[in-house]
């Protein structure tokens, strides 16, 4: 009869050899390798950066800042007021956020196209500045001098900054809209155009009309102040914002992009050559609701690429670790675009993932490499917590003999970390 004492030594023995171990790598269980030919980085590439829609937990809705200032002249007329100003305001975010918020529509051009309808993955946030008690990130400002805009004649300043310059607030940190109106003068000349129309400078946008345009005759059976009215003009703030986020007009042939053909640019549905219309929102249209693939790209390349004008509009709330966010990779998948992570990073049992890019994990956070699992790290590639912070490091799962591996292909950038690999 076996002793009760190695009885149960055998079953603890049993237990450990399948109990899973967990430990952070240190420098010395990293296998090293030299890259077998030149590495090329594809952070740079528009394709590296399209909304997957397999995968949209890893294209995380990017949260853009804004604020608005309406040029009033300096008797407080000639555009909305206070009251109006922010009802307006609301509405015409409410309706650009409704067309981003999975609303993109088909292109029409070119015909009998397949080009994927893919989500926008971007939104805009009305931003308040924290330095001024009772902000509401909306200003009226009143003067003769700045309320102004002229797109076109002798005196046209469209391109002139002077009143972004003077009200500018949270520079480089907001995206600044300015609602500006025609010069009274302008209004007086019956061949003066009274459209609607934009301009970006950097990362401000002016829009010109906008209250001019509110009260137009409205189109159909709509009353004269309809409520479909910034639903309307929406198109000019998401076009002059493209513009900001990196996008060309898209009508013409060098903007870029393959998937948004060139034509005559006709605003409507009329006599041949405009017998075919757009809808792309880069081009100017009545409809302005389509995005391709290519100009989601490189929208978002430049919202993920460090030091950017764009990145520097972001809501940064890939800081601090949420769990409910965590990534988790089941099989074979290569990073060659720049990502920042809001959970954990981990590799399920046998995954494998090659990270050639920029990859900011949020402090407290880690990557796990489960038993059987591969992560290959390239020269390209760079770890880090993107807002001064450490994360905690790379754990490295065993269990039953089976182990989950790091590979370095050349020298990547490992930052930031409370278990470095070069720890003691």
């Amino acid at each position: 009869m076996k002793s009760p004492f190695l009885y149960i030594l055998l079953i603890f023995l049993t237990l450990s050899c399948g109990k899973k171990s967990n430990d952070f790598i240190r420098e010395a269980q990293v296998k090293k390798e030299v890259p077998s030919t030149p590495l090329v980085s594809g952070c740079e590439r528009w394709e590296n950066y399209v909304p997957n829609t397999q995968r949209l937990e890893l294209n995380p809705i990017r949260y853009i800042k804004v604020n608005f200032h309406i040029m009033q002249r300096g008797d407080g007329t000639g555009n909305f007021d206070k009251k109006l100003g922010r009802e307006f305001v609301k509405n015409i975010m409410f309706q650009a956020n409704n067309t981003l918020n999975n609303n993109n529509s088909k292109m029409f051009l070119p015909e009998g196209n397949d080009i994927p309808v893919l989500p926008q993955r971007y939104q805009y946030v009305l931003t308040p500045d924290p330095n001024i008690k009772g902000d509401d990130g909306i200003y009226f400002h009143q003067t003769d001098e700045d309320y102004y805009m002229v797109s076109t004649g002798k005196n046209k300043n469209n391109y002139d900054k002077k009143s972004i310059q003077k009200y500018i607030v949270q520079k480089d940190k907001v995206l600044n809209v300015f609602l500006m109106e025609h010069h009274k003068d302008s209004l007086k000349s019956k061949k003066y155009s009274k459209n609607a129309t934009g301009i970006a400078l950097g990362s401000s946008v002016k829009l010109l009309g906008m209250y001019t345009d509110y009260f137009k005759e409205s189109p159909g059976k709509f009353p004269k102040e309809y409520p479909l009215r910034e639903w309307y003009q929406r198109g000019l703030l998401n076009h002059e914002i493209g513009h900001v986020l990196g996008l060309g007009h898209s009508w013409v042939k060098h903007d870029r992009c393959d998937d948004t053909p060139a034509h005559p640019n006709c605003w409507s549905f009329g006599k041949p050559p405009c017998d075919k219309v757009s809808n792309n929102f880069m081009d100017y249209n009545t409809f302005r609701d389509a995005w391709t693939p290519c100009q989601l790209g490189i929208i978002h390349k430049y919202l993920s690429k460090k030091g950017s004008r764009q990145r520097k509009l972001l809501v940064k709330d890939w800081c601090n670790l949420d769990v409910s966010k965590n990534i988790k990779i089941n099989g074979y998948e290569v990073w060659e675009g720049a990502k920042d992570l809001k959970g954990h990073l981990i590799l399920g049992n046998n995954a494998e993932l090659t990270i050639s890019c920029r990859v900011s994990i949020p402090k407290g956070g880690k990557i796990i490499v489960s038993p059987g699992a591969k992560l290959i790290v390239t020269g390209n590639g760079i770890i880090e917590n993107d807002c001064g912070e450490n994360w905690e490091g790379i754990v490295v799962q065993e269990k039953s003999n089976k182990k989950g591996e790091v590979v370095f292909v050349g020298k990547p950038t490992i930052n930031g970390m409370n278990y470095p690999l070069d720890r003691k």
